[in-house]
């Protein structure tokens, strides 16, 4: 489709590569003055720094390649399908803890600043943290970034998302609508109209719970929305009237 790109980042790859560059320079660094320095604590330290590194900064180191992107201007809009509602809490919680991560990384790298020479691992870790904070900030700018919640009418999925909203309202993210996926559609069929009775409730609990967030119902389709006709048409039912500040937005 013309103007639409879709991008798959190996995150994994990333940051093995990342450790595999670390490792060979710490080494060389070790060896080099093992001779004149007493490093029996320091140097467990340094080795195992990258085997300590949080869990989940590969797919930070990834989620922040987007900013590659928007300083480049190449896109002017960006829609990122995130994972599913517990692991994206995580995600979008790890930037503090990865920030701190980083800070005692710096202060060994400050330490031994006049002997270890490590400037391109160095230089990443340096961009690594300014995309952070870069991130940090576009996620808490309304006028830039929103996150659209997609859930399910059903009582552990109000749970979750009500978690979801916690998480985002404490980080400053804005979150304009709210999509209840896998509702019944009207019919003449009794089992339906009985799933139907017991969804209502549950997105009636969705409305009074998130009474800041437009509730879009979706219903479930004999078939998937499948070539550009039927996704303009979903584009247009969902997007375009119930949520037109996604058109024409800017992150």
């Amino acid at each position: 489709m013309a103007g639409l790109s879709a991008i798959e980042i190996d995150a994994h790859a990333e940051f093995e590569a990342l450790k595999t560059q670390y490792a060979g320079d710490i080494e060389e660094f070790l060896q080099s003055v093992a001779a004149g320095f007493d490093l029996t604590f320091d140097r467990v330290v340094m080795e195992r720094m990258m085997d300590l590194a949080p869990p989940g900064l590969d797919e930070v180191m990834a989620l922040t390649r987007i900013l590659d992107l928007l300083i480049h201007r190449r896109y002017d809009l960006f829609v990122l399908d995130s994972a599913a509602t517990g692991h994206f809490i995580r995600l979008i919680e790890l930037p503090a803890l990865i920030d701190q991560w980083l800070k005692t990384f710096f202060s060994v790298l400050l330490k031994y600043e006049r002997v270890l020479q490590l400037p391109r691992f160095s230089a990443q870790l340096v961009q690594l943290s300014k995309n952070l904070k870069q991130f940090r900030a576009l996620l808490g700018d309304r006028g830039r970034a929103v996150l659209y919640v997609v859930s399910i009418p059903a009582r552990m999925a109000w749970e979750e998302t009500r978690d979801l909203l916690a998480a985002c309202d404490c980080l400053g993210v804005h979150i304009p609508a709210l999509f209840l996926n896998r509702m019944t559609p009207p019919g003449d069929c009794r089992l339906c109209e009985g799933l139907r009775r017991r969804e209502r409730l549950e997105a009636e609990n969705f409305r009074q719970a998130f009474p800041a967030q437009q509730q879009v119902w979706v219903y479930r389709q004999r078939q998937p929305p499948v070539g550009r006709q039927r996704l303009d048409e979903l584009a247009q039912g969902l997007y375009q009237a119930a949520c037109p500040d996604l058109v024409g937005a800017h992150a």
